[in-house]
């Protein structure tokens, strides 16, 4: 019996566009039976097995900066954008199919952000899959589906070769465009940047509610917006101290409060749940791991589409000869 190969893409941001030159070329000279993508390796894996490749390259190569600007529909809470009009994107870019639709395996990794669990979809829309794996905290607003609270799979498993084998490779390759550490050195990039501006209303309740009864500084006050401070003052007034103690809210009520996700508590979850994982080397579980060096491009560079897929179809050349001598000895 022929051995299936199984390939897992990552994520790694604008680095992840390497993934259409490897695929394009390794599909050539290799019958790839089994994919599973995170992020920017969703988009790809999901294009390659919707037949759009061809599609997906022309875009990312001819990609300006109007269209890029155009994805950004404001959220004003939760992330940056909404990620609506991404998503209509992705419908394009998949046909509007389904996982049911496809002709090959194929699985994409987000995570539940209210437990820190990796969700795989292997069923259902494709554009509502890839949304969820692309939500980067902090970027794009989570994704609500059947109650959950769905963002990046990078924060869980941003290589997902371990899933392959359920999908029946014999064969599992790993792609890591981000060069393991790149994704998250990111987030955190994002996370001191999205602190310091969520002082705003958000980040004033988010400070005051955790400073506790009693603590009236003068520094506390002046975060306080005029309602807040006009309620105070009336409550003092008519000395009701247990009123006044609701603008101080339990433990209890702080943890029901949380769960209304700010931008900050987004991405303070993220990297919680990131340095739980990292210690998991999932990287045992892969046959062989390519690992392409980037000279020039970063996980934002997104408008060097073409050095990136040319840097893929040069490695992918380099290793087609292994894969198939693995392919062969199984």
């Amino acid at each position: 019996m022929k051995a299936k190969l199984g390939i897992a893409l990552s994520g790694g941001g604008a680095r992840g566009i390497i993934h259409i030159g490897i695929l394009r070329t390794f599909s050539k000279k290799i019958k790839i039976d089994a994919l599973s993508g995170t992020s920017s390796g969703a988009i790809v894996a999901a294009s390659y097995a919707c037949g759009t490749l061809d599609l997906l390259e022309e875009y990312v190569t001819h990609l300006t900066r109007k269209e890029f600007i155009h994805f950004g529909d404001p959220a004003f809470s939760r992330g940056i954008f909404h990620g609506n009009h991404f998503q209509k994107w992705l419908n394009t870019i998949t046909l509007g199919k389904r996982f049911e639709d496809l002709k090959i395996s194929l699985a994409i990794v987000s995570a539940d952000l209210k437990n820190g669990k990796q969700v795989v979809f292997t069923k259902g829309p494709l554009n509502t899959a890839i949304r969820a794996s692309c939500s980067v905290p902090g970027i794009f607003t989570p994704l609500k589906y059947k109650g959950m609270l769905l963002v990046d799979g990078g924060i869980v498993n941003n290589m997902p070769v371990d899933i392959l084998p359920q999908l029946g490779a014999d064969i599992v390759v790993g792609i890591d465009a981000a060069n393991q550490s790149g994704f998250f050195s990111f987030l955190e990039r994002t996370f001191r940047m999205m602190k310091k501006i969520s002082m705003g209303i958000d980040g004033m309740e988010w400070k005051f509610r955790r400073t506790g009864f009693g603590e009236m500084s003068s520094k506390l006050k002046s975060r306080l917006d005029l309602m807040a401070r006009e309620r105070l003052k009336n409550e003092i007034i008519k000395n009701n101290i247990s009123k006044i103690k609701k603008l101080y809210p339990s433990k209890a009520e702080q943890k029901r409060l949380e769960e209304k996700y700010t931008v900050r508590h987004i991405l303070s979850k993220a990297l919680k749940t990131y340095y739980s994982t990292i210690k998991i080397n999932k990287e045992e579980e892969a046959d062989l791991i390519i690992t392409p060096r980037f000279a020039d491009i970063s996980s934002v560079d997104f408008f060097k589409g073409k050095e990136a897929i040319e840097l893929g179809r040069m490695y992918a050349q380099h290793y087609i000869p292994l894969i198939k001598m693995m392919l062969k000895e199984f």
